[in-house]
C-alpha cells in the first residue's frame, strides 16, 4: 500500500498532466486591451480606460464659493466612452440635458460660476 506522500505526488502529477494537455489544446487568446489612448499620459484612468462596469466620481469646483461638489455615476460600457460623452456634453450646449452632470455644468456656466 502507498503512503500518503506517494498518493499526493501521483495525484499532483495527474493534475499537472491534465492541465498541460488543456493548455496545449486551447488556442492562445490575445491579451485584452486595457487602454487605447494615443497619449498614454492623458488616459483618464491611468491605462485602464477600456474597463467596463465602473462607478466613478466627478468633482466640480465652484468659482463663486470655492467649494467642491461631487457627482457619482456609473457606466455599463467602457469608461472611456462615458468620459467622452460627458466632455462632449460640457462643450456642446445642444447636449446640455444629456446627463445630470451636464445639466449642473450648464447651470453653472449660465450663472458664470464655472
Amino acid at each position: 500500500m502507498n503512503n500518503v506522500k506517494q498518493i499526493i505526488n501521483a495525484n499532483n502529477k495527474k493534475l499537472l498532466r491534465e492541465l498541460n494537455d488543456n493548455i496545449e489544446t486551447q488556442p492562445s487568446q490575445p491579451a485584452e486591451r486595457k487602454c487605447n489612448c494615443r497619449k498614454k499620459r492623458e488616459c483618464p484612468l491611468n491605462g485602464n480606460c477600456l474597463q467596463k462596469l465602473i462607478i466613478y466620481q466627478a468633482t466640480v469646483i465652484r468659482k463663486d464659493s470655492n467649494t467642491q461638489e461631487a457627482y457619482v455615476g456609473l457606466t455599463d460600457g467602457e469608461f472611456k466612452t462615458r468620459f467622452r460623452n460627458h466632455t462632449a456634453s460640457f462643450r456642446n450646449q445642444n447636449l446640455n440635458n444629456s446627463t445630470e452632470l451636464s445639466k449642473f455644468i450648464w447651470t453653472l456656466k449660465a450663472n458664470n460660476i464655472l
